[in-house]
This record gives structure tokens, C-alpha cells and sequence, in this order.
């Protein structure tokens, strides 16, 4: 078998630090956060560029603030389980405390007001990786801001005095943004209170079973969904989000939009006037991408709407579950292949020639909100071994670009997986059938990925050394997700550090990727949300994935 001509040892640095928590935390140890100051510093990480400047991080301060609570200032210890019922074997009602979130991770967490303790679900490795780097880069831009405004905090929040942080006002709208509504009590917390040291441990002693962990999602979607044969019944598997499936297929938003217009004129003068550039040409951005886009405002303002949308979801067949009681949040949702024919208003950029073929289709869609990393793979191996007649897997996901523009849609061919240091080859069958053309961006075909452990975990060496060897796109599942069909379709454990040809599956295999940001320019994940420049690249390559179960389906 072919070695990986990457190997597994891009940087010593890197990996050395990643051991350096992941050893005493998997032999039931405790970390102490501050204590990974340095091998963090030493690591370099490209996302963090700024760690050891005196001046703030403002994009690594804001991602940080998005991806935890904001009860994180008042925690002092933190434990990791597999779910609740690992918590009461060890004396922990956890149905007693605060059940908490991040405004931009999906991930339990419990917290004790009275204790400071905090408990968190996790479902895979990926999980540890994204908390402990998010813990160690908040506290070490927490500890600037502290030293900045400790003896002028007052006068900071009552003039805000944004410039005391060399920061425009652009940036000083973005930070409050992350620090919340409350922005002003969010910075007495951070600067003027107390900084307890911060542990971290497995509260069982061991990290627990993830595969556990998705047999124990998938069983809890299933009774909720009120599912089919999975024996018997033709499925197609979509990793993405659970809004744009249903805007394209249920036409709900486009049968409104007159009214979903009319009321960002009314409320949103700003937003309207993007549309009266899209209208007259001066915008490169289709309609219906403005449409989905603004329809999220227009059902935050008028939640009655949201429940007619919901309602002719249901007339066409479609089935939701909301997250279930799992380390594993990922909701899913279930739609009838035969929806796309009897749907009035489908999105109009879908093309359908047999119209009676997909009416009598017994397929389903099983479409879920991508997880974080390796829970990718635990989630698909469930999948795979519970359905015998899939049709399709499809991942549609954000990444970084190293050479292109944010939006630009990328479709690859190769994918290495840092965690098994395996190579993938695959035959990606969106790049031989990618149907639509962007108005704002470009598709890149046949392109080479990265699966990397985490965000922070790469530094300007190692994504230099992928930019050299002719990769162009990093982001986290791909990898995961293609080694669970290796080892299923394959029967048995993959070794590490190979070349793997996946060529010739039993169904289809699609992968698509929309640019997030550029970790080799100023564009990095810090600057925030896509909003409407990602909003096309987001939708073309679901409908890409449309069409093709579209046209499966068609020649059955």
C-alpha cells in the first residue's frame, strides 16, 4: 500500500504541544489552562497571530467570545463527559444546573452558579482540541484587556474609549457585537473580575466512548423522526445546515417574497438599498440568495411566519428533530425525494425533466447540521451501518482557501486527514457535474484538501508546507467523514500514513466546500460571519447537490 507523501510529522511543535493536554487528560489527569501558555506560544498558531503582542487580538478576542459562554468568567473548573448519565455516576445532577451555549458552537454545556463548575459534552477529539485552544487564546487576550483598562475601566465604558485598544470604530461595533447587548457588564467581568485557574479534566477519569455517543444520536433521531425501514428505504445522506435545504425545496420564501421585501424596506433601509442595486444590475448577487438572506430577518421580526413556513414543510413530508439529549448536538431532519416534484414554488435555478419520476420516488434525504471535526466520523460510521440502501453522502461545509478568494466554492479530489495522516483519492462526482455558474465567485475544480485537527492548530510553516505541495483548502470533516466510509465500505480498521483510493463506492459521493476566509491574509475566521458575501456559494453548492440526487433519481 502506497505511503502518504505527506507523512504525519509536519511540525514537531505543533504535535509536541497537542500532547502536551491530550496525555494527562486521557490518563484521567487535570490540566491547569495557564500552565499551556507557552507550548501554546511556541506552537505559533497562524489564527493567533498576535499572541504575543502586547496590543489586542481583536479577530482571535471575537472568535473566542463567539465560541464560549459567556458564564466563562465565572467558571473555574471544567469537566468533560460523555453525557448526563456519566455525570449522576459521579454525583452530578446536571438537570439541576444552567444549561448554557455559545452564540457560534453547538456544544452541551452545564453550569453550577454556585460552585463556578462547568460541564461540557463532547463527542469526539475535536472537542477537546476547540475547547482548550479557545480557553488558552481567551485568557491570554483577556489578561491584555485587563492590563489596558484595569485602572480606567469606567471611563472606558462610559466614553467608549475604543481607541485605548488601537481599534476603529468598524471594529469596535464588531467586538461589542461578540461581547453581547449587556456589552458594558461584559467588560467589568472580564477586566475587574476575579481570574480563578481555570482546570480541565474527563469527569469519568477517561475519555468516554464516542462511538457510544452517536449510536446513542442516532437512536434518539430515529425514534423522534419515526423513521422508515433503514433495510428497505433508498436514503441520500447531505452534511450542511437545516435552513437551506428547505428554503430551496418548500418555496415558502420565494411564494413571500413581496412581503419579505416590502418589510426590509419598511424596517431595514440599509438592506433594502442592496436591493435596489441587485434589482438594477449594480450587485452581482441572484434573487433568491438576496431572498433567503433577508427571509432570516423577516422571520426573527415575525415569528407567525416561521410557523406557515413550517407548516407547508410538513403538507410536502418533511420531518424534523431538534437536538436530542447527546453530546453529539446535531439536529436532522428527514425529506421525501418526491417533495422536490410536488413542491409550487421550488427554487427556480433547479431543472426537473421527469416530473412523474419524482413524484413516485421512495427516497429520503436525511440532511443534518454538520458537526465539529471528528464527530464527523463517529456520525457517519452510525449512518453508514444502520442504512443498506444509500444513495448518496453528501458534505457541503466551510473552509479556508489558501489561494483564492472568501466565497469561492471548492471541489476536491484529494483529501489528507491529519488525524490518521492518511491520503484520500476520490472520485467527487460534483467535480465532473457542477451545473451552475457563480455570479460573484469562482468554482474550483479538482482541488486538494487538508482535514486539520482545529482551528488554532495550524501555524505559517505547516499551511506554507500544504501550499507548496499544491493544496488549496483546510476545514475538518472531510477527512473524518471519508474515513468512516473506508472502514465501513472497506470492513475493517484503516491503517495510518497510506494512500487510500476511494473510487469505486456503492453509492454516490459528493464534497463541497465555500471559502470562509484566507488564514495567509488579513481574512481570517476572526472577522466573523460570511452574512451576504458567503450567502451564494452557500446555496449553489446545495443545489448543486439537489440536482444531482435530481438527476439519480431521474435514472433509476
Amino acid at each position: 500500500m502506497e505511503t502518504s507523501f505527506l507523512g504525519h510529522s509536519y511540525h514537531s511543535l505543533l504535535e509536541k504541544f497537542r500532547f502536551s493536554y491530550l496525555k494527562p487528560l486521557t490518563i484521567g489527569g487535570k490540566i491547569d489552562i495557564s500552565s499551556l501558555k507557552e507550548g501554546y506560544l511556541a506552537m505559533g498558531s497562524l489564527l493567533h497571530s498576535g499572541a504575543g503582542l502586547k496590543k489586542v487580538d481583536l479577530a482571535t478576542l471575537k472568535y473566542c467570545l463567539d465560541r464560549l459562554p459567556k458564564e466563562i468568567e465565572k467558571v473555574g473548573r471544567i469537566y468533560l463527559a460523555g453525557d448526563q448519565n456519566q455525570c449522576l455516576s459521579k454525583g452530578i445532577d446536571t438537570s439541576s444546573w444552567l444549561e448554557i451555549k455559545a452564540k457560534a458552537r453547538r456544544r452541551r454545556m452545564f453550569f453550577n452558579l454556585e460552585t463556578g463548575e462547568l460541564v461540557c459534552l463532547i463527542s469526539s477529539i475535536s472537542d477537546i482540541d476547540d475547547l482548550v485552544n479557545l480557553l488558552i487564546a481567551y485568557r491570554i487576550e483577556k489578561l491584555k484587556l485587563k492590563k489596558i483598562l484595569r485602572r480606567r475601566l469606567e471611563l472606558f465604558i462610559a466614553k467608549e474609549k475604543y481607541r485605548w485598544l488601537k481599534i476603529d470604530d468598524s471594529d469596535w461595533l464588531k467586538l461589542k457585537e461578540s461581547l453581547g447587548e449587556n456589552w458594558q457588564e461584559r467588560i467589568r467581568l472580564i477586566v475587574a473580575g476575579p481570574e480563578p485557574e481555570l482546570s480541565l479534566e474527563f469527569l469519568t477519569g477517561a475519555a468516554p466512548d464516542f462511538s457510544a455517543a452517536a449510536n446513542q444520536w442516532w437512536q434518539q433521531i430515529n425514534s423522534r423522526l419515526l423513521l422508515f425501514d433503514p433495510e428497505e428505504t433508498p436514503v441520500y445522506f447531505i452534511s450542511s445546515n437545516l435552513h437551506s435545504l428547505l428554503n430551496i425545496v418548500s418555496g415558502f420564501i420565494n411564494q413571500r417574497q413581496n412581503e419579505i421585501f416590502g418589510h426590509i424596506e419598511t424596517n431595514y433601509p440599509d438592506l433594502y438599498r442592496r436591493w435596489l442595486d441587485v434589482r438594477e444590475g449594480k450587485d452581482l448577487l441572484r434573487v433568491n440568495d438576496l431572498l433567503y438572506y433577508f427571509s432570516k430577518i423577516y422571520f426573527d421580526d415575525l415569528p407567525g411566519e416561521l410557523e406557515k413556513k413550517k407548516a407547508l414543510e410538513e403538507l410536502l413530508g418533511v420531518k424534523q428533530a431538534k437536538p436530542v439529549r447527546s453530546s453529539l448536538y446535531s439536529s436532522a431532519q428527514l425529506v421525501p425525494v418526491s417533495a422536490l416534484a410536488n413542491s409550487a414554488f421550488l427554487d427556480p435555478h433547479l431543472r426537473v425533466g421527469d416530473q412523474q419520476k419524482l413524484k413516485t420516488s421512495q427516497a429520503l434525504i436525511l440532511n443534518i447540521n454538520y458537526p465539529l471535526g471528528m464527530s464527523a466520523y463517529f456520525l457517519l460510521k452510525e449512518i453508514l451501518e444502520n442504512f443498506k440502501k444509500l444513495k448518496g453522502v453528501y458534505v457541503i461545509g466551510k473552509a479556508a482557501i489558501l489561494a483564492g478568494q472568501v466565497g469561492d466554492i471548492q471541489l476536491p479530489k484529494v483529501v489528507f486527514d491529519e488525524h490518521s495522516g492518511n491520503t484520500f483519492f476520490i472520485k467527487n462526482s460534483l467535480n465532473e457535474n457542477f451545473p451552475f455558474e457563480s455570479l460573484r465567485a469562482a468554482i474550483l475544480k479538482d482541488q486538494k484538501a487538508i482535514s486539520v485537527y482545529g482551528t488554532f492548530l495550524e501555524n505559517k510553516e505547516q499551511v506554507e508546507s500544504y501550499t507548496s505541495a499544491g493544496f488549496n483548502i483546510i476545514e475538518m470533516e472531510a477527512g473524518p467523514y471519508l474515513a468512516a466510509v473506508a472502514e465501513v465500505v472497506g470492513g475493517g480498521k484503516l491503517p495510518e500514513n497510506r494512500v487510500l483510493h476511494l473510487d469505486s463506492l456503492p453509492f454516490d459521493l459528493g464534497i463541497a466546500n465555500y471559502a470562509s476566509d484566507n488564514p495567509l491574509s488579513k481574512e481570517t475566521l476572526g472577522i466573523g460571519s460570511l452574512a451576504l458575501r458567503g450567502v451564494e456559494s452557500t446555496y449553489l453548492a446545495l443545489l448543486a447537490v439537489v440536482q444531482r440526487i435530481i438527476e439519480l433519481e431521474e435514472k433509476r
